[in-house]
């Protein structure tokens, strides 16, 4: 592998520009109107659609389907049907939307021939109606389990054993699944998967069951890519010895990252070490910049702090799958000294000073973004998950909360300096998942948007002070972060979810960043419940 020399540009007078955050309690930036109230579907799950000015939920109940039709334009509620005519023992396996057709996926054991069946049903979105016709595609020798890898950050679906993923050109479905092993033994069992790829008619375009290179102990996998021609590709950690321990008893790092493209022609397989020179990549997702052009991002450090971030990485995987171009960039630290507490301040310039390592703690990169002149955009979130346990009357009881904290926005020129890196705070905190957390982003006019559920009292907040705890469940103000493309940022708010002055009690309740959806390019709506078994379309206007 050729040599691959980091270079670490530093522009840091583009970091640091006042950020204009101020309290606008009646912002002018996004306005909002309120539509006309309807009946609550109550569901486990629920996916939201647009097309054509119109908007399709689909909520799933147990055992029931219900497919509602709004009209964004005027907020009102057009239709509704329910569906209850899936065999019996079915398993819902996920919606999914492939260049403007809509397919609806399910399960079936065929318990005589001892075989998994993958079962499709198209759904018009014109009439809001589900086809009675199944079809068949897939059928599997033996048990399969879901495979657990992947982006699931912003979707709302059941997925049970088959997983899906799409071409960044929404062209091509990638269906895989994962074989049952016939002995629970890592030590010596492979993983077998199954690829299978169809186009947007759901016509199969090549499938094959591949065994993996090593034994379930041995690798772990972690994220899975779909290109426009077809070609699949895995991202995994492999580890040096039979241990899976990420680091040896002397501290040295006990595994590395390989990648391994199945061609869509042969249907072979062939993996490629990933490595950065000097640094070690500590996490990483695999994307298709454009068509047929494989990317790899992600942050390095040391290898000493496998969930920390010492900077980001952007590589293009040239024709033997190995890195190129690669553009890295530390995260100085007077980025990640903004919105910190001062003691915090004052420890990370102290680790600065004596040379050691300054890092963005449990950094996940949840929106890769590569724009018409080149230049990429990478979002970052602070995320993690604590267990928490307590004893009463000699009994033990763990529960879990859900952290989704600051955003790191950084911006890349088309020859891979660093334009700019921005820290966006908050501090989100729940106990049932993602829930209301986290964050949607969208563009308009070169302009970049983040829109959170905040407390009111970060509105204004200076680089020296944390955010204050923003609980899930406990109201809220809708707010948006606005950065252009010069790196500029400003805060304000939208809606208090707590008090909505068109209605009568007031208050909305169930946002989700996965109910936001875009109807043009400067408006969205957002569906709430706003209490008396109604829900309610709340549309915004980028002014």
């Amino acid at each position: 592998m050729k040599n691959l020399f980091l270079i670490f540009f530093f522009p840091f007078l583009t970091f640091f520009s006042t950020l204009t955050f101020g309290q606008i309690s009646n912002s002018k930036e996004i306005t909002y109107e309120v539509g006309s109230p309807y009946p609550v579907v109550d569901a486990i799950s629920k996916q939201y659609f647009e097309k054509d000015g119109e908007i399709m939920t689909f909520k799933v109940k147990k055992n029931e389907y219900i497919i509602q039709k709004l009209d964004a334009k005027s907020m009102k509620f057009k239709s509704i049907r329910n569906y209850k005519d899936l065999p019996k023992d079915h398993v819902f396996e996920g919606l999914e939307e492939v260049n403007g057709k809509y397919y609806f996926f399910y399960s079936l054991w065929d318990r005589p021939k001892t075989a998994e069946q993958l079962f499709v049903r198209e759904i018009d979105f014109a009439s809001g109606k589900m086809k009675s016709e199944d079809k068949r595609i897939i059928k599997t020798k033996g048990k399969v389990t879901g495979l657990m890898a992947g982006r699931t950050y912003f979707s709302i679906k059941v997925v049970d054993k088959f997983d899906f993923e799409k071409s960044t050109d929404n062209s091509m479905l990638m269906i895989k699944y994962r074989k049952k092993p016939e002995k629970r033994n890592d030590d010596i069992s492979y993983d077998i998967i199954g690829f299978n790829v169809f186009d947007s008619d759901m016509n199969p375009i090549w499938s094959k069951e591949i065994k993996m290179p090593y034994t379930e102990k041995k690798m772990n996998n972690i994220d899975y890519a779909l290109d426009s021609y077809g070609n699949s590709y895995i991202l995994t950690t492999v580890y040096k010895d039979d241990s899976t321990r990420r680091f040896k008893k002397d501290g040295s790092i006990n595994y590395h990252m390989e990648l391994m493209k199945i061609d869509a022609k042969t249907q072979t397989l062939r993996k490629t070490k990933i490595e950065l020179k000097d640094q070690h990549i500590n996490r990483i997702w695999l994307y298709e910049a454009e068509k047929g052009k494989m990317v790899c991002a992600g942050f390095y450090n040391d290898g000493k702090d496998s969930d920390d971030a010492e900077g980001i990485f952007v590589a293009q995987l040239d024709e033997n799958n190995k890195l190129a171009n690669v553009n890295s960039h530390k995260i100085p630290v007077e980025v990640l000294n903004l919105y910190k507490k001062k003691r915090i301040q004052a420890k990370n310039e102290k680790k600065e000073e004596k040379g050691k390592k300054t890092e963005f703690e449990e950094l996940q990169l949840r929106k890769f973004i590569t724009r018409d002149d080149g230049s990429i955009l990478l979002i970052g979130e602070q995320f993690f998950i604590k267990a928490h346990t307590y004893y009463s009357n000699g009994r033990r009881t763990t529960y879990y909360t859900y952290h989704y904290n600051d955003m790191l926005i950084s911006k890349l020129n088309p020859d891979g300096s660093l334009a700019w890196m921005k820290v966006l705070p908050k501090m989100q905190r729940g106990t049932v998942g993602q829930g209301g957390m986290g964050f949607k982003y969208f563009s308009r006019n070169n302009n970049h948007y983040l829109l959170i559920l905040d407390n009111f009292k970060n509105l204004e907040l200076s680089e020296d002070k944390a955010p204050k705890l923003h609980m899930d469940g406990a109201g809220g103000y809708l707010t948006a972060y606005k950065v252009t493309d010069d790196g500029t940022v400003s805060k304000f708010s939208i809606l208090n979810v707590a008090e909505v002055p068109e209605l009568k009690k007031g208050a909305v309740y169930q946002f989700g960043v996965n109910r936001i959806v875009n109807i043009s390019d400067n408006e969205f709506v957002v569906e709430f419940y706003k209490k008396k078994k109604e829900d309610v379309l709340i549309k915004f206007k980028i002014n």
